[in-house]
């Protein structure tokens, strides 16, 4: 079962980067773009995990599980961080990078 999302945390990352987003502008605000690092995940060293598993804002899809382990679209990754918050090994399978947004 996921575990329960810590809003504080949430929230105390995710303001800042909503107001600079305000003040830069939104078209020039690089959007982040999640990176999964397989070699860190526990489904691909054997033991099941699922942590990161439904997660993502209602309504979308950015990750889900194929038998057991971990698949990204990209495309429909807000880049919210649940998933990377989620992630129970050190360093985390799943971080956030920046990207020059889309024009």
């Amino acid at each position: 079962m996921a575990q329960a999302i810590d809003r504080r945390a949430w929230l105390r990352q995710a303001l800042p980067r909503a107001a600079h987003a305000l003040r830069s502008g939104l078209s020039q605000a690089p959007a982040p773009r999640l990176v999964f690092e397989h070699e860190h995940c526990m489904p691909y060293r054997g033991p099941e995990c699922g942590a990161c598993a439904g997660l993502c804002p209602p309504g979308l899809d950015g990750l889900w599980l194929v038998a057991g382990k971990p698949r990204i679209d990209a495309d429909a990754c807000t880049g919210c961080g649940a998933c990377v918050e989620a992630c129970p090994v050190s360093p985390p399978a799943l971080r956030l990078s920046r990207r020059e947004a889309a024009r």
